[in-house]
């Protein structure tokens, strides 16, 4: 019986395009700020980027734009971003709604942790307690009333960026009888805050920005850790 030999042909008609460098003329999150160069996807490029007008491609003016920009930032080091992600991390704790699991039946003080061990459940890490801030007014409970009702917490990333993070009190109990209505995990249009003030003006509907779903920042869950 003969050997049989098989010939590897390259299949060269399906390769996968390459990504495109561009020029952005705007702060887009989860890509980078004005006036810097990035490379993406052609397809995030094509139906996102350059028809919003978010983007051109490189040219020679834009290339000297860039330098400049580079110039700029490196004489005032407060306009850089504390990293490549920072600016993608404020933005996704920005666009979320966070429920606060707290004690329906034992009296409880809002702290630190309890907002951390909140956003550990949503995939969320963060390496301590002191880049939360909390409101200042104290927070006590429970009270069946505070069910669902809103607060504001800010988030300090890298020691320099900061997020507005809007959460609900989520009143738990272990006996299903005396559970009481679900929240949904999607941020509401409307809501009640917790007490006068208790929502950032940054967290209000009439100020949150609708965000088209390619407008939307994806950030893999690993990379949702920058503080």
């Amino acid at each position: 019986m003969s050997d049989q030999v098989y010939e590897v042909v390259e299949c060269t008609h399906e390769k996968p395009t390459p990504p495109i460098q561009l020029l952005l003329l705007t702060d887009v999150p989860a890509y980078g700020k004005a006036g810097h160069l990035v490379t993406v996807p052609r397809n995030i490029a094509r139906m996102f980027l350059l028809p919003e007008g978010k983007a051109e491609y490189v040219t020679p003016e834009g290339i000297a734009v860039f330098e400049a920009k580079k110039r700029e930032e490196a004489l005032h080091p407060e306009l850089q971003s504390s990293s490549a992600t920072s600016l993608s991390t404020v933005a996704h704790l920005s666009d979320i709604l966070l429920l606060v699991p707290m004690n329906m039946h034992n009296p409880w003080k809002l702290e630190r942790w309890h907002i951390r061990s909140a956003l550990r459940l949503i995939g969320v890490w963060s390496p301590n307690d002191d880049v939360i801030e909390l409101p200042q007014q104290e927070i006590r409970g429970p009270h069946l009333e505070m069910h669902g009702k809103s607060f504001s917490v800010f988030i300090r990333i890298n020691g320099k960026e900061r997020a507005h993070l809007l959460c609900q009190i989520d009143l738990r109990c272990k006996d299903p009888a005396d559970a009481l209505p679900v929240l949904d995990t999607f941020k509401p249009d409307q809501f009640e805050p917790l007490f006068p003030g208790a929502v950032s003006d940054e967290n209000k509907p009439t100020t949150l920005k609708r965000r088209l779903p390619t407008d939307r920042p994806v950030v893999p869950r690993h990379q949702v850790v920058d503080f």
